[in-house]
């Protein structure tokens, strides 16, 4: 008796308040910024409940159970919540984690950003150990979506040649995600534009 009362104690302490981990009014806040985090990112979901079982180095950890597309599957993630400005929180959530929410909303985010970071990290690497710039947020350049996670990027880099002086290199390079992971990307073409 003295078990099954403890371990239903011990429920309630968890659902309610996360054991004295973190105070209702956060665990409220985490919630609704983990609601804003979800949809933001693509993810039909609704959050339901959180569990923090940990707190370490001013993190807390824990899981989230959410309802999938507002419908009836349910699905327990593991989550890592950061405290941020103003009471809010950063959540860092492993994409295999998020895959049991959405596995295909990859499809649906614009990378553009992340896919003109890859073809700079790329000519970066084909002219090192010479020096390279590539244009600022406002420079002359631009990525468009295409269907099927495919980006064109239409830009340019200045590298130093053998004599110190810096040369500007056009270029267009055609970008297709292919799967969720910051790995999952190919250069299906790169042109040097004359």
């Amino acid at each position: 008796m003295k078990n099954v009362l403890f371990t239903g104690l011990l429920v309630i302490c968890l659902v309610f308040t996360s054991c004295g981990i973190i105070s209702n009014d956060d665990l409220a806040k985490m919630k609704t910024d983990l609601n804003l985090y979800l949809s933001s990112n693509g993810y039909d979901a609704k959050v339901d409940v959180i569990n923090i079982t940990e707190k370490r180095s001013g993190d807390y950890y824990g899981t989230a159970t959410v309802t999938k597309n507002y419908g009836n599957e349910v699905v327990t993630v593991s989550i890592k919540a950061s405290p941020f400005f103003l009471g809010g929180f950063t959540f860092d959530i492993a994409q295999d984690q998020l895959d049991l929410i959405n596995p295909d909303a990859w499809k649906e985010k614009d990378n553009s950003t992340y896919a003109r970071s890859l073809v700079e990290v790329a000519l970066e690497k084909q002219y090192a150990p010479r020096k390279v710039q590539f244009p600022g947020a406002f420079d002359d350049f631009v990525v468009r979506k295409m269907e099927n996670q495919q980006y064109i990027i239409s830009s340019y880099i200045d590298v130093q040649n053998d004599f110190g002086v810096m040369t500007r290199i056009k270029y267009l390079a055609n970008m297709q995600q292919t799967g969720p992971g910051n790995n999952d990307w190919n250069m299906v073409s790169f042109e040097v534009l004359k």
